[in-house]
């Protein structure tokens, strides 16, 4: 949710098209596609389409669709580096990037790399995760930790009842324990990342 209205905000106010704006939302369900090279693709689709600087990416597309290819990480990234250098500003937000599988390195990869295009612009990134070690490591000095209530979790989850089976919603004994077991999954605990 905070992901989403920093992106409103951003895209509402910013109006200079020397600024760009890109956004990724990390899903559990579709972590097989959400590798680093998709997730840098996707940044680099939406700055593009901003400036409307089809160069980098047209001779990537006409690399590629004759021979039914997909560009190669490194390809994207020389792509969203050369879209980079148009901008004076761009903000990036990554939202649930501990949904984002890392069994191939994919987190680890993909923050490297926009550690990376920092270095040489000025990219200022929001993250929004739970606590997972190497991503609290990526920029631990920039840190805000954002904790729900047990109140508030209890309350989100009691408007949720509906969505259970009838034997729960009817038990007042089954909806504390599965409100109880939720509270105590969730500990409350999210965090963001600013640059």
């Amino acid at each position: 949710m905070v992901a989403a209205i920093a992106i409103n905000h951003l895209l509402k106010v910013v109006q200079s098209s020397s600024i760009g704006v890109a956004y990724v939302y990390c899903n559990y369900k579709t972590q097989e596609e959400q590798d680093a090279t998709s997730l840098l693709a996707a940044i680099l689709k939406q700055l593009q389409a901003q400036i409307s600087l089809v160069e980098p990416v047209e001779r990537l597309y006409q690399q590629h669709v004759s021979r039914g290819t997909k560009p190669s990480f490194d390809e994207i990234l020389g792509a969203l580096q050369s879209v980079l250098a148009n901008y004076s500003t761009i903000y990036v937000v990554i939202d649930a990037l501990d949904e984002c599988q890392d069994s191939n390195g994919t987190r680890r990869q993909f923050l490297a790399k926009l550690q990376d295009l920092q270095a040489g612009t000025d990219l200022r990134l929001m993250v929004t995760s739970r606590f997972i070690p190497e991503i609290i490591e990526f920029k631990e000095e920039l840190r805000l930790e954002v904790q729900a209530s047990n109140k508030d979790v209890k309350r989100f989850v009691a408007g949720q009842i509906y969505r259970l089976p009838k034997y729960i919603q009817r038990s007042s004994a089954l909806r504390d324990i599965v409100q109880e077991k939720i509270v105590e999954a969730i500990d409350g605990m999210y965090v963001f990342y600013l640059d």
